[in-house]
């Protein structure tokens, strides 16, 4: 995966128009764009964003944003903002994402009593899909409860 982010202090040598987040703080918002995401639709990330082109920026704000993108359970980390100043004085923001890799296949091991394929029937995730963590999660409990059911 690439440490893009390891060379912000370049970025910010090579292209004064990138600004730390408090030197942008109250100015107006151009765009907002989504790097990274291949899976999961960039509308779908904006729409879990409370900032919005033609708002004053906010640090605060800004950090619920990230957080509420990772809260979806499709990102294997934080995501992380750029914020870069327009000529005309106004903000783009640059917004990396790190999507959780696409499932393949789901396999079960030392299930002896139960088939996979009735365990797999309980479960949301599917194979061709982006894994999300919240709903693996779910899955898990889903299969326990199951077995449990059945006398297990």
């Amino acid at each position: 995966m690439a440490r893009w982010w390891l060379l912000l202090p370049l970025v910010f040598f090579l292209f004064p128009s990138c600004l730390p987040a408090q030197e942008v703080e109250g100015r107006e918002i151009a765009d907002i764009r989504v790097e990274g995401n291949k899976e999961v639709p960039t509308e779908s990330i904006l729409l879990v964003m409370d900032t919005k082109p033609g708002m004053p920026f906010s640090l605060a704000r800004l950090r619920k944003d990230l957080q509420a993108i990772y809260d979806m359970g499709f990102f294997a980390r934080e995501p992380v903002a750029l914020p870069m100043l327009t000529p005309e004085g106004r903000i783009i923001l640059v917004v990396q994402v790190f999507e959780n890799p696409v499932v393949k296949d789901i396999t079960f091991e030392g299930n002896t009593a139960i088939p996979a394929a009735k365990l797999k029937e309980v479960m949301q995730t599917q194979p061709g899909k982006i894994l999300n963590i919240h709903t693996l999660r779910r899955d898990l409990q889903r299969i326990q409860d199951f077995y449990i059911a059945n006398g297990y």
